[in-house]
């Protein structure tokens, strides 16, 4: 502190203190907003003006108080305060690697990888992240994920030698029963029942079911016939009752209700023949479908099923990726094998890389002892 920081010209930074408060409405802005300000609009860029410079922010950053008012600003108070400043050992590490104030350091509020501090230096708007010994290795390992996310499983280099595949489990097995169901389905109907040998059944079924059909369309056509009859017999009914003033027309009128009771029995009975030719339908073609179904069953199990899995078994990786053109991603998310992911990352990625793949600006990691403990500090921009 001592090098920028002159305690004698207490009063003189008073003064600017209230020019900086005027300028900006008697509102405390953030430390980067008068630090632009500072160095584009006043020029305090060399020399004891970048010292004036230091000091403004050192006193706004620590004194500031309300409505533009400093807290305490004398001289016992700001040289006690500086005996009593504390900051983070992050702060301190990039602080002592960089040759800056610590206050100059800006915690951005969010981190890289891992849960270590971004900070925004305010001379040049670069910015660090500083990794303890303690979270650099669980920072590193985000970055493995997140590389693994960026770049694609598909793209990963040897990815295939660290796909691991099990035949038995239930995923696989599923496979196996759906491409049965799929290779079966190519088939016509005819074609299961010939290798069924039921084509016979199938039919004597069909023709049951045709017959049935007709019936149905037939009792269809009558029952309409006899509501067409009862409507012509209610149209003479009401005529007859318009003429009957002195009931010569009554024994007519009673044979016409005799007749449309007889034409009801008759609707009744269809839609009774009817119901029950709906139930003989249901039980002849839930019939032809267990026959179909059944061969189908009989075909994967005998034919299909055993055939596909010793494919697997002998090279599944040929199997998934070559012959049914699965990505490797798709081999992973479908579940037909795991992917090895903590022995790609130990085999692959080595800490002596760490720099090059973290550090986003020029891949160097910088090392620095403080407090008995390593830090290691990555540039970002």
């Amino acid at each position: 502190m001592e090098e920028f920081f002159d305690i004698e010209k207490l009063d003189k930074y008073k003064g600017w203190l209230k020019k900086i408060n005027k300028y900006f409405n008697y509102e405390k802005v953030s430390l980067s907003k008068l630090w632009e300000f500072l160095t584009e609009q006043l020029s305090f860029n060399e020399g004891k003006y970048y010292d004036l410079k230091l000091s403004l922010m050192f006193l706004y950053d620590n004194f500031y108080g309300v409505d533009g008012q400093y807290d305490e600003l004398d001289k016992s108070t700001i040289l006690q305060k500086i005996n009593d400043l504390v900051y983070e050992d992050d702060e301190m590490v990039l602080s002592k690697i960089l040759d800056v104030p610590v206050f100059l350091l800006e915690e951005q509020g969010y981190s890289h990888y891992g849960d270590a501090n971004v900070f925004s230096v305010l001379t040049d708007d670069s910015e660090y992240v500083v990794y303890s010994e303690d979270d650099i290795d669980e920072a590193y390992d985000e970055w493995k994920e997140s590389y693994i996310e960026d770049v694609g499983i598909d793209d990963l280099y040897n990815i295939e030698s660290y796909l691991e595949f099990d035949i038995d489990s239930s995923i696989v097995q599923d496979h196996i029963s759906e491409e049965v169901y799929i290779s079966l389905n190519d088939k016509t109907d005819d074609e299961i029942v010939e290798i069924a040998e039921m084509v016979d059944e199938k039919e004597d079924l069909e023709t049951k079911i045709s017959k049935l059909k007709k019936e149905k369309k037939d009792n269809k056509t009558k029952k309409f016939n006899f509501i067409n009859d009862i409507k012509l017999i209610d149209s003479q009914i009401y005529d007859s009752e318009i003429m009957n003033d002195e009931g010569e027309y009554d024994q007519k009128i009673e044979n016409l209700e005799l007749e449309k009771e007889q034409i009801e029995e008759l609707i009744i009975n269809k839609d009774y023949d009817n119901e029950q030719i709906e139930r003989d339908l249901d039980y002849f073609n839930h019939e032809l479908f267990d026959l179909i179904e059944y061969k189908v069953k009989e075909v994967a199990e005998d034919l299909l099923f055993d055939e596909i899995t010793n494919e697997i078994d002998s090279d599944p990786l040929n199997y998934f990726y070559h012959r049914y053109g699965f990505s490797y991603s798709d081999i992973i998310d479908y579940g037909f094998a795991t992917f090895a992911q903590n022995d790609y990352f130990s085999d692959i990625f080595t800490d002596y890389e760490r720099g090059s793949s973290m550090s986003t600006y020029d891949g160097v990691e910088e090392e620095i002892e403080h407090n008995g403990k390593t830090y290691y500090i990555h540039r970002l921009n």
